[in-house]
C-alpha cells in the first residue's frame, strides 16, 4: 500500500488469561484511556497501553456461572454482552461503580444467549440465538448524561412493545423486538446517521431496519452465513439532495463480511443489491470467517478481520459512488492465530493504531504511519 508504513511495535505474551478461541469481537482498544479491554470467560481484563507499552491491570468479574460472548465501546460506556443473556453497562471513567445490568431473556425460549450489540446515540441494539433482535431506548437509561443514581446494582427485567418506545413517563429502558430471521444473529450494526439498523445471520439474511419503529425496509439472502457488517458513507459528490428519510439509504454501501470472502452491498433505485460480489477473497487456509470489518473513514481504511488466521488484510478505500479497492496489505503473524482485533486511529494525526489478540495469548501492536 504506497505512502503507508506497517510497524509491530509491541508483542507479549500474557500466559494467565483465560479465553474461549471461538468467540468474536472480545478486544477493545481505547487510545484516549490508553487501555486494552479484553473479554475473557467470565472476567473483563484491561491492559494499559501507556507509552505502547503492555503491562496488565486488574480485572472485573462477572457472574461465575456466565460467559462472556462480545464486548462494544460507546464513548466513556463499555457494553458486556453474555451467554446467559444480561447486558452489562460499565463507566470507564467510573470503572468500579457497579453496572447497569439489563435482562434479554424471551418467555418460552430456551436460549437467548446473546451475540451481537451495536450502540448508537438513542439505542442499542442486540441479536441472539433466539433469532430476535432487542432495541433498547439508550435516553431513558440516562447515558447521554451518567448521573450515579443510575449506576446501581439491578436488574432490568420489564418488557414494552412498539408503542411505548416514546413514551416520557417510564423510568426504565424501553425494548422492542424485532423477530425476521429464522437462526442466530452473529451481527447487527446501525448506520452512522442512528436512522438505519443492519443485520446478519446464519440463516444467510442480510436486513435492514427502520430503528423508529423497526420495520424491515430491505434484505438480502445469501447462500452462506454473514459474521460481519460495516457502514461505509459516500462522499459528498454522491450524497443525496432528496428530502425524504428513505432516500438516505443509497448514500451508504454495506459491505458484509463470509467465511471467506467480503461483498459490497447498496440501496439503487430502492432496491438492495450485491455491487461487488467478490470484493475481497481471503485465499488462506486457515481464516474461518471474518469476524469484524473496521472502518476508519479520514483514512480511508477497512480492516478486515479472519478469525483463527494467521494474517488480516488492510484496504484503502475510495468513497465513490462505488468503492473501488485500490490495493490491500496482507499483515503476517509467525505461526500464531488471530482471536480479535481492534484499529483506531491516533488523535490529531492521520495516522493508527492495530491491537491484536492471538490464540497463544500473545497481544500485538502494530502502527500504521502515512
Amino acid at each position: 500500500m504506497e505512502g503507508y508504513n506497517i510497524e509491530l511495535i509491541e508483542s507479549k505474551k500474557f500466559e494467565n488469561l483465560d479465553f474461549d478461541a471461538w468467540r468474536m469481537n472480545t478486544l477493545i482498544l481505547d487510545l484516549q484511556r490508553q487501555l486494552l479491554i479484553l473479554g475473557c470467560t467470565n472476567y473483563i481484563q484491561f491492559i494499559s497501553i501507556t507509552g505502547l507499552k503492555l503491562e496488565q491491570l486488574k480485572s472485573i468479574s462477572i457472574e461465575e456461572n456466565d460467559m462472556i460472548n462480545q464486548i462494544k465501546q460507546y464513548d466513556h460506556l463499555l457494553f458486556v454482552i453474555t451467554m446467559n443473556s444480561y447486558i452489562y453497562i460499565y463507566d470507564l471513567d467510573n470503572i468500579l461503580i457497579k453496572p447497569i445490568k439489563l435482562q434479554g431473556l424471551y418467555e418460552k425460549i430456551a436460549d437467548c444467549s446473546i451475540w451481537s450489540i451495536d450502540v448508537c446515540q438513542q439505542y442499542l441494539a442486540v441479536g441472539s440465538n433466539s433469532h430476535i433482535i432487542s432495541l433498547w431506548s439508550k435516553k431513558l437509561l440516562g447515558f447521554d448524561k451518567p448521573d450515579h443514581k443510575y449506576w446501581e446494582d439491578r436488574e432490568i427485567r420489564l418488557k414494552f412493545n412498539k408503542q411505548d418506545l416514546m413514551r416520557s413517563d417510564i423510568e426504565f429502558p424501553i425494548r422492542y423486538s424485532i423477530q425476521n430471521h429464522k437462526h442466530n444473529i452473529p451481527c447487527v450494526s446501525f448506520s452512522p446517521c442512528c436512522q438505519y439498523l443492519a443485520s446478519g445471520s446464519i440463516d444467510g439474511g442480510l436486513r435492514i431496519y427502520l430503528v423508529e419503529n423497526g420495520t424491515q425496509l430491505y434484505s438480502i439472502i445469501f447462500s452462506e452465513w454473514v459474521w460481519c457488517i460495516s457502514w461505509i458513507l459516500l462522499n459528498e459528490y454522491t450524497k443525496t439532495t432528496s428530502i425524504f428519510e428513505l432516500d438516505q439509504l443509497p448514500q451508504y454501501n454495506i459491505v458484509a463480511g463470509f467465511k471467506d470472502s467480503i461483498k459490497i452491498c447498496q440501496v439503487i433505485n430502492k432496491e438492495f443489491k450485491v455491487i461487488d460480489n467478490n470484493f475481497y477473497q481471503n485465499r488462506s487456509s486457515f481464516g474461518q470467517r471474518f469476524q469484524r470489518l473496521s472502518y476508519l473513514q479520514d483514512l480511508n481504511l477497512l480492516l478486515a478481520f479472519p478469525q483463527h488466521d494467521r494474517q488480516f488484510c488492510l484496504m484503502e478505500l475510495y468513497n465513490l459512488d462505488r468503492i473501488f479497492k485500490d490495493q490491500d496489505i496482507i499483515i503476517k503473524l509467525t505461526q500464531e492465530n488471530l482471536i480479535s482485533a481492534d484499529i483506531q486511529q491516533i488523535q490529531g494525526s492521520y495516522d493508527a493504531v492495530i491491537a491484536v489478540l492471538t490464540w497463544q495469548k500473545y497481544i500485538k501492536l502494530y502502527r500504521i504511519k502515512v
